[in-house]
């Protein structure tokens, strides 16, 4: 049971490409490049980033309130070029009857994009994904959901193979 959808910033990117984005500018790829990307995830909510946050050690949780919609960003820079992204995903979800309780869990196909590029060419700096959150499990009937979970990782990959992994960031009910 998928419930995180992929839609407007995601059509978005695959009408004009997952490279258009105010925080990212052109550059040519360089010879050699031995700084790896940093990865910037965020949650989008309203218009708005209400939480963005660039690679280290702590992860975002994000408190979701149900019929809002909410997106997991994921995104990496490297000053000169970023090659690939890839976000990886997973939820769970907690359905109880009194004492007695259910647990669900999923992961998803890894989300990977790409642009293509070779020394000399002119690419874009950053790349970036979004899986919309929208609306919550349902349990079964005589159940009641306690507790909603969506997770996501990012792996920003540069022309010269430098590599981010980004912390488990999370979008949780309640």
């Amino acid at each position: 049971m998928r419930q995180a959808l992929l839609t407007a910033p995601l059509l978005l990117a695959l009408t004009m490409g997952a490279t258009n984005c105010e925080y990212f500018t052109d550059t040519v790829v360089p010879a050699s490049d031995s700084t790896p990307p940093t990865a910037y995830d965020g949650v989008w909510r309203g218009g708005e980033y209400e939480v963005l946050r660039p690679s280290g050690n702590n992860g975002i949780t994000f408190h979701f309130t149900p019929g809002e919609a909410v997106f997991a960003v994921s995104s990496a820079i490297d000053p000169q070029g970023l090659h690939k992204l890839t976000m990886s995903t997973e939820e769970g979800w907690l359905c109880c009857s009194g004492d007695i309780c259910s647990s669900s869990s999923s992961l998803s196909v890894p989300l990977v994009e790409t642009q293509s590029g070779t020394v000399g060419s002119t690419v874009s700096t950053g790349i970036w994904n979004a899986v919309e959150i929208h609306e919550l499990p349902t349990c079964n009937s005589g159940y009641t959901l306690t507790s909603y979970g969506f997770a996501w990782t990012t792996v920003g990959e540069n022309f010269h193979g430098g590599k981010v992994t980004s912390a488990k960031h999370r979008i949780v009910y309640p």
